[in-house]
């Protein structure tokens, strides 16, 4: 739930021991996978949008759902709020990039951080969607998970301006003094990548 980060004072008052798992993205790539669900339905009005100047193209569409208090801007807030607050070393941030391309060795990072047992995983079938609720929204396919757990190699559809601009947001790369837990992909060096397991079991 995209509130608990929001929350999180009352969510430790009331049980101190909890965690929270928080898989992000660049937003540049949120973004520009709802923009192409919304291309894609070019006849549905999705109520994310309040109205029609705000739905009318793809710099008004990027611009209202990434204000603080929306879709995705409102996400961003919350987490970032985490991330920096007293609570911090409470949250796990996972790079949802590493997940999809090592799912097995990200989730049993995962299994350390709250203390369960492993349990086996089919990475080939997983079933998920939520089509009565992506349909309400206006926004069919939201909600969709593909059944294999890889990576999507893809051309992005937003103008390399936005995407470079959204993409710029991704503060979680280098979180600095933060005591949060991260399962993440760091830039080293030009060309090169090394596993993040900062504060990490």
């Amino acid at each position: 739930n995209r509130t608990w980060c929001a929350r999180l004072p009352a969510l430790m008052a009331l049980f101190p021991d909890a965690r929270v798992i928080c898989c992000v993205r660049s937003v540049a790539w949120v973004m520009d996978s709802i923009e192409r669900l919304i291309q894609l339905h070019p006849f549905q009005e999705s109520r994310l949008f309040d109205s029609d100047s705000e739905r009318s193209t793809v710099f008004t569409r990027v611009d209202a759902l990434t204000k603080n208090d929306r879709f995705v801007g409102f996400a961003w807030s919350a987490l970032k709020e985490a991330v920096y607050g007293p609570h911090a070393d409470r949250l796990l941030i996972v790079d949802f990039d590493l997940l999809t391309a090592a799912p097995e060795k990200v989730l049993r990072l995962i299994y350390q951080f709250v203390g369960e047992p492993w349990f086996e995983h089919d990475f080939h079938n997983v079933v998920f969607d939520a089509p009565d609720f992506d349909q309400q929204l206006g926004l069919p396919g939201l909600h969709r998970v593909r059944p294999k757990v890889s990576p999507i190699r893809r051309q992005p559809i937003l103008p390399p301006d936005v995407f470079a601009r959204l993409d710029s947001l991704s503060f979680w790369r280098d979180l600095g003094d933060s005591r949060a837990n991260t399962i993440t992909i760091k830039n080293d060096a030009p060309g090169s990548t090394v596993t993040d397991g900062k504060q990490t079991p």
